[in-house]
């Protein structure tokens, strides 16, 4: 969408290392045939009580096409009919969705078999999702070899995804690396490792150690490394942290990796990492590196200090950008409080640094949230409150709302502009700000009405939409007016089906 805005904005630094980027590029890429399904985060972590900041209106990220059609979803009376039945066996009665009596193991076991044979991949996954015993190693071979096949590893793998035998694991680590040299099959086998390590009683660390011999530092590491994260435990991060600490160069993780790692019911992580961070031999590469694995989540708190204590005159500069933005990952309120402290400075790139990472916050408790809100309330400080402004509309706290309506119609044009885009950030949950930016936009130039426009209509509310509607009729700049019909048929878009 085009904007005229020429409001400045927080300078945020450049990517230290530049494998990063490309890095991140290929996880988006790659991604797909990886993994699918990644659910948006509640507005509330039941686990750790933190508020989360789901994304809204954001632009999907381009990936390529899949090998192949995914395999539907087994039938809803699969998993039910499984509850409780004894291992190995299949609850009597059980009928499959085409017709056919299930009760019998034996009778199953035949049917997976025919259906291999057919490479009716649909159908082997809807019999492996209602056969909890141990599968009989001819089938496990032929799952294994069909991952090996560049025709058939993408419907392979999704039959991956319904086997319940925690042994299969064991048979399919020893064939990972020889699939390496075809994407197709490499993704495809990268895809059932993640499966079969999530069954209940797989040997969760014998995967993620093989997945970690395998990481050379070339660009091909970030599908493997995507891998462990999902994976994921403290397996997974003990394999993160060697990684950091390689003697010949420390292996960073991918944010788009880092989102897939998910440590919040291993509260033992948090103490491994401070361990790590704390560690005297750490080479600056290294506490980047292993400042990039900081979490949320229960345990999360033991990384402040270790994080805390990185801060100190001497330390290289991007150690200490690392530091902040670990710190607003972790969301604790002694780490906000820490930055708030560093940002007062704006004159040092250390402060500027705090700054963009307060800009840029990205998970937050409730009482560092309260503090947020008041140090964006107090301050004189512009350069502190344009960060703010940013952060708190990351974060989409609600309390926040009222202040941020008011800087719409007062103080300098980059507050004024930066705290439109952040009401555009909270989606219909601001839908009580839609008269201030109807008023703003009547008294706006063209890069704040541009603004307005966009942030209108990602609050969407139908008030929002009457205020473009008026617009689209009144609007004489040209630009200002491609901007608010953009803005309208992505509503219409939205809408549809």
């Amino acid at each position: 969408m085009p904007s005229t805005s020429t409001a400045p904005r927080p300078g945020f630094p450049l990517p230290v290392i530049g494998f990063l980027l490309v890095a991140a590029g290929v996880a988006a890429v790659f991604g797909f045939y990886l993994f699918s399904g990644v659910e948006a985060p509640p507005d509330v972590d039941e686990t750790s009580g933190y508020p989360t900041a789901p994304e809204i209106g954001d632009a999907p990220i381009p990936v390529l096409p899949p090998a192949a059609p995914p395999i539907a979803a087994p039938s809803p009376s699969f998993p039910a009919a499984r509850t409780g039945g004894r291992s190995g066996a299949v609850e009597p009665g059980l009928r499959a969705p085409f017709g056919e009596d299930l009760s019998d193991p034996a009778h199953v076991k035949a049917k997976l078999r025919a259906a291999l044979a057919a490479r009716d991949w649909a159908r082997v996954a809807d019999l492996l999702a209602i056969h909890d015993g141990a599968l009989d190693p001819d089938v496990l071979d032929a799952l294994v070899q069909a991952l090996h096949d560049p025709a058939q590893a993408a419907r392979a793998a999704g039959a991956w995804a319904r086997v319940r035998d925690p042994k299969a694991l064991n048979v399919l680590l020893p064939k990972v690396s020889v699939a390496r040299d075809d994407l197709a099959t490499w993704t495809a086998v990268l895809r059932a490792v993640t499966s079969a390590a999530a069954v209940p009683g797989a040997d969760r660390g014998a995967a993620v150690a093989t997945l970690h011999r395998l990481v050379d530092g070339t660009l091909e590491d970030v599908v493997v490394l995507q891998a462990i994260a999902r994976i994921g435990g403290v397996e997974a991060l003990d394999a993160f942290i060697d990684l950091a600490r390689r003697p010949n160069g420390a292996i960073r993780v991918p944010d788009p990796v880092r989102a897939d790692l998910d440590l919040r019911q291993d509260k033992e992580a948090g103490r491994r990492l401070a361990e790590a961070l704390a560690a005297p031999d750490a080479s600056p590469d290294a506490l980047v590196a292993l400042s990039d694995l900081a979490f949320v989540g229960p345990g999360a708190e033991a990384v402040v200090p270790a994080l805390l204590a990185l801060d100190v005159e001497g330390r290289p500069q991007e150690v200490r950008e690392a530091v902040y933005g670990a710190l607003t990952r972790v969301g604790d309120d002694r780490g906000y409080e820490h930055l708030l402290a560093v940002a007062q400075d704006s004159k040092r790139d250390v402060g500027q640094a705090a700054g963009t990472a307060l800009a840029g916050a990205q998970s937050a408790s409730p009482a560092a949230r309260a503090r947020l809100v008041e140090a964006a309330r107090t301050t004189t400080d512009d350069n502190l409150r344009l960060s703010l402004a940013h952060g708190l509309g990351s974060l989409r706290e609600p309390s926040a709302l009222p202040l941020l309506t008011e800087w719409v119609g007062s103080g300098s044009e980059t507050i004024r502009s930066t705290s439109v885009a952040a009401l555009g950030k909270y989606g219909p949950r601001a839908a009580e700000s839609v008269e201030a930016l109807g008023r703003a936009y009547g008294s706006g130039d063209s890069g704040l009405r541009s603004q307005i426009a966009v942030t209108l209509a990602g609050i969407g509310t139908p008030e929002a939409r009457s205020l473009l509607e008026q617009a689209r009729a009144s609007e004489a700049h040209p630009t200002v007016k491609k901007v608010v019909e953009s803005a309208l048929r992505n509503l219409e878009a939205r809408k549809s089906p």
